[in-house]
């Protein structure tokens, strides 16, 4: 099709635009139409509608992958499943929206990266509360395994034989509270629905106080008590007689948690949660300890109880836990300015000699008129360079199949130059197998009759079932294409993605600056903290060559970034001062 101009294609996106609200909005009308029905046939019956599309959305994959920054926001993805959240105001009563979370050892058919980045949004929680009180769907998702060998054994045979298990794996201890106590900590709900494709069976003992606890409270609006108090969150609610409180830690610390009731009379207390040792009556000053992921509803005599300051103190230094992960995703966003090539390509430079016309570790597929040699005039470095030369058909180098990087990221770079009499168009391209089907990615190259270093970066290869990637070489048209020094590297970031990066950076230092260590750990946990704490590894040398005195002088220098930032100047961030000047 003819190349539209960039009106037509602003008048597209408008159009788009358009059609996301309107499909929102019959929904919502659908929706509000079940509610009346199940309202009419049950008087105090509510619609539950879940968020859990954008999770299993395979259409949604390129909006929900995490990117620097990011590709969409909170209110796009809701609209591309058809919510609009706003628009549930009126419905409040009659419809609940289930915020949705996931946990699943077996990513193959969800991709983790999308799940990641939806579990962990806050602004996502921000918009659903905003509308009413969310309920909250944690989905845990089995690990899918065949097991061919029963099949072999069957008394069927083999081919009537189809067997297949699926464990629900589950978190063991604390950890198993985590994603629950994080949705309670977000925003009180009344309404929690914990399963997947059958109940968990495994590690209830770490979820029966909280379970049997959250039945007990009742249904209300919760007041949040202000304080600095983190990352403790304390709500309240006062009712027939009785003050309600419950407790939440929503991090991985034990801690002590000191209460003082506003009343001057002693105030019967009942412990709903039934695993703490506290007192029956208590008065003034009072302590609660808190495991790690913990949450403790307590129930008061008297509807006149108030709370007037609380005080955390852990059991370990957790500004200090929290300043060394800072420093550490600091010195390893660092480390990604440093080349990491994968010796993955048979003859990436080309030095090998023929072998029988054939060009070691490369296969030419074309037609007639097309062919490949090593060039030992024209060349960028070494002794020789590829080129491949068409008379007018369509001709494709391919390298050598090798295993895909676990990052789902995948760079090369290729000096290329081409024939002054070069005609056509020539395509840098990575293709694989995917779950049975092929994948395919491309970036053009303009022509260029001068070596020029040409960069194609990936950053949405599928992290699970990926198999046989090859780098390809498309030319379709007449002329020459000289090839060489080809690298291809797993974790290539752009100066823009690290320029985002050290805005994640400077969030955690501002959050842990102010007091907000809840904050401060979930920016932490994010994505792209986690995932360079899982691929890009330290030298040892790094790890101790900066003292804390040194740290401390570097972290003060964000405090200029942030009022940089926000006076809208671009310079470096706080942790690019770290840098050797031959660096930056």
């Amino acid at each position: 099709s003819k190349a539209s101009s960039p009106h037509q294609q602003s008048s597209r996106i408008n159009h788009h635009a358009a059609w996301l609200q309107w499909r929102a909005e019959k929904i919502l009308d659908f929706h509000g139409r079940l509610a009346r029905n199940i309202r009419n046939a049950i008087p105090n019956g509510k619609l539950y509608v879940a968020t859990t599309a954008m999770q299993r959305s395979v259409e949604l994959g390129s909006l929900l992958r995490p990117a620097l920054p990011t590709n969409a926001s909170v209110e796009e993805l809701l609209l591309a499943v058809g919510i609009a959240p706003e628009k549930y105001v009126n419905y409040k009563d009659d419809i609940v929206l289930l915020r949705s979370r996931i946990v699943a050892p077996d990513f193959s058919s969800i991709d983790p990266a999308a799940a990641h980045q939806i579990d962990a949004s806050l602004e996502l929680d921000r918009r659903l509360s905003a509308v009413s009180k969310p309920g909250y769907l944690l989905q845990t998702h089995p690990r899918e395994i065949r097991i061919p060998s029963f099949d072999v054994k069957s008394p069927f045979g083999a081919e009537f034989t189809h067997t297949r298990i699926a464990p629900h794996l589950v978190p063991s201890d604390s950890m198993n509270r985590e994603v629950l106590v994080k949705s309670l900590a977000a925003a009180d709900s009344d309404m929690l629905a914990i399963g997947g494709w059958m109940l968990t069976l495994g590690q209830e003992d770490s979820l029966r106080s909280l379970v049997s606890a959250y039945r007990q409270l009742p249904v209300g609006n919760y007041e949040t008590v202000s304080g600095e108090h983190e990352p403790i969150v304390l709500r309240k609610l006062s009712v027939h007689g009785k003050t309600f409180a419950y407790l939440i830690n929503q991090s991985d610390w034990k801690c002590d948690v000191a209460l003082r009731l506003t009343t001057d009379r002693g105030v019967a207390l009942e412990d709903i949660s039934r695993n703490k040792d506290l007192p029956k009556t208590v008065q003034g000053h009072f302590r609660v300890p808190l495991d790690r992921y913990d949450f403790v509803a307590l129930k008061f005599d008297g509807d006149d109880v108030d709370f007037g300051n609380v005080t955390v103190t852990f059991n370990q230094d957790v500004r200090g836990v929290l300043q060394q992960r800072i420093n550490d995703l600091a010195d390893r966003t660092i480390e990604l300015k440093k080349s990491r090539n994968m010796d993955v390509l048979k003859n990436s430079s080309f030095e090998l000699p023929e072998s029988e016309g054939h060009i070691r570790g490369w296969k030419l597929t074309s037609g007639a008129g097309t062919s490949t040699r090593i060039d030992r005039e024209e060349k960028k470095s070494g002794t020789g360079a590829l080129c491949l030369q068409s008379d007018g058909n369509a001709a494709t180098f391919v390298s050598n199949p090798f295993s895909p990087p676990r990052t789902g990221r995948l760079a090369f770079s290729v000096w290329l130059k081409t024939s002054r009499d070069f005609s056509g168009s020539l395509r840098l391209a990575i293709s694989g197998r995917h779950q049975g089907r092929e994948i395919y990615r491309f970036g053009m190259i303009p022509k260029s009759t001068e070596w020029q270093l040409f960069d194609y970066q990936i950053d949405d290869l599928p992290v699970a079932d990926l198999s046989d990637l090859q780098v390809r070489f498309e030319l379709r048209g007449k002329g020459k294409v000289w090839i060489d020094d080809i690298a291809v590297s797993k974790l290539h970031f752009s100066d823009n993605e690290r320029k985002e990066l050290s805005r994640i950076l400077t969030q955690a230092h501002v959050a842990l600056t102010s007091g907000k260590l809840s904050e401060c750990e979930r920016i932490l946990d994010g994505y792209w903290p986690c995932f360079l704490k899982q691929h890009v590894s330290l030298p040892g040398p790094l790890i101790a060559s900066a003292p804390e005195t040194v740290r401390q002088t570097e972290l003060l220098r964000s405090k200029e970034a942030v009022s940089e930032a926000e006076s809208g100047e671009e310079k470096n961030s706080w942790w690019k001062t770290k840098l050797p000047a031959f660096l930056r």
